[in-house]
């Protein structure tokens, strides 16, 4: 896997091209969050539905429950433990790749009563920040809480609006929208803030950082602490950047465009 994975790396990061425009629109819509594996499976909720979709879009399997309410996020960054999460129960979900449901996480019953967003660790359990303790935890997969930071309003001075969180083996990010990318390290300890009001969607891979910031796709050294790269893209906003071989799959107005990128 790890091979894998640095074969698709070699183009984003070797990239030369200074704009892109969508060569094929994935033909699922209505659309509300989604996620990409390592296998190019689509995971997206549609309808309120999970669906688990190939790049052509032909479904292989779905997932219903008008139980749990709406699923505000999914996390396929696992492909044998997807995660989504009901913001609305505080419910954590996780599947296994034929959306047959492995278990599930209430997380008030943990305590939390206010998980504003969630994320897989790399561990196979499980990061979330608490807007109550303004903290970032982290569960093992039998729901021991093995590292925590330290609450944000002493990290920093801004605002605090936590709208996503993304762990690889070398980073953890949690997006402050309207402020930037706090940076910690795997277990936690806070490192730097990367400042950028107008970020929407992001993504990592190894140490390069991306983001959507007004039609544009930002690339980040984090260990050099700075910008490499910028794309221009045909679309104004995106709402999820997900990569696979070679192309950027991007979240527009509830329908998935699919961005191909020469190295």
């Amino acid at each position: 896997m790890r091979f894998l994975l640095s074969m698709l790396l070699i183009p984003v990061l070797a990239i030369a091209q200074t704009e892109t425009d969508v060569q094929r629109i994935f033909p699922i819509q209505n659309i509300s969050v989604f996620s990409v594996d390592r296998l190019g499976n689509i995971y997206a909720v549609v309808d309120g539905n999970i669906i688990k979709a190939d790049t052509t879009g032909k479904i292989l399997q779905t997932y219903s429950n008008k139980t749990v309410g709406a699923f505000e996020l999914i996390d396929a960054s696992n492909p044998l433990r997807i995660l989504a999460y009901s913001k609305e129960f505080s419910t954590i979900f996780f599947f296994d790749n034929k959306l047959s449901v492995q278990s599930t996480v209430n997380l008030r019953e943990q305590f939390m009563y206010d998980a504003g967003t969630v994320a897989t660790s790399n561990s196979d359990g499980f990061w979330l920040y608490d807007n109550i303790q303004n903290k970032l935890f982290k569960y093992s997969y039998l729901l021991k809480n093995t590292a925590q930071s330290q609450p944000f309003n002493l990290l920093v001075n801004d605002a605090l609006n936590i709208t996503g969180i993304i762990e690889n083996d070398k980073w953890l990010i949690c997006h402050n929208t309207g402020v930037g990318f706090m940076l910690f390290d795997r277990f936690g300890s806070y490192i730097k803030t990367w400042r950028t009001v107008d970020a929407t969607a992001f993504m990592i891979l190894e140490n390069t950082m991306v983001y959507f910031e007004k039609g544009d796709l930002v690339f980040v050294d984090l260990a050099l602490n700075s910008e490499i790269k910028r794309i221009h893209t045909s679309y104004s906003n995106a709402d999820e950047i997900q990569w696979f071989y070679n192309s950027f799959y991007m979240l527009h107005h509830q329908q998935i465009g699919i961005f191909y990128i020469r190295d």
